[in-house]
């Protein structure tokens, strides 16, 4: 899953967590190991989603190198 994204006239309403539990299903399945997001560190909304459904914070640091 990558950009998982709402309208805001569907937020609020637990379709983030019915995707991301519909993809553990998925993943369970087809024996994926884990599942992992990236998200902002300002993006405290995302973040309280993921931590509640028992996600833990990874102590990875994401770069990103622009070419242009």
């Amino acid at each position: 899953m990558n950009d998982l994204y709402t309208l805001e006239e569907y937020r609020n309403k637990g379709i983030a967590t019915e995707l991301i539990m519909y993809c553990e299903k998925y993943a369970k399945e087809n024996g994926a190991a884990r599942l992992q997001w990236v998200t902002a560190a300002s993006n405290k909304k995302a973040q309280s989603i993921y931590k509640t459904l028992g996600a833990q914070q990874s102590s990875w640091e994401f770069f990103t190198y622009t070419t242009t």
